[in-house]
């Protein structure tokens, strides 16, 4: 579906859907993790790249339960309480 406007009919639509949602006198912060090379999609909507003089790099962590059932870190430190 690239070049066919398609991603820009979907960010256009989940723009105005969380400007929909933003109370007057809030501010609603949009987040999102993109592919590299594809920034200047995202920034063509407004979104600005990180880190800045301001904010921080972006950080991520990954639920996996692919293996659940297994005995796995994470989920042992789930169940336990335990920290990873």
């Amino acid at each position: 579906a690239q070049g066919m406007g398609v991603g820009h009919m979907l960010m256009k639509r989940l723009i105005a859907c969380a400007r929909s949602l933003t109370e007057d006198g809030t501010e609603m912060m949009l987040d999102l993790m993109c592919a590299k090379g594809r920034e200047e999609f995202y920034k063509e909507h407004g979104f600005l790249a990180r880190p800045t003089e301001d904010l921080g790099p972006g950080m991520i962590r990954y639920l996996d339960k692919r293996n659940a059932g297994s005995g796995s870190k994470e989920e042992t430190a789930a169940v336990g309480g335990g920290s990873l």
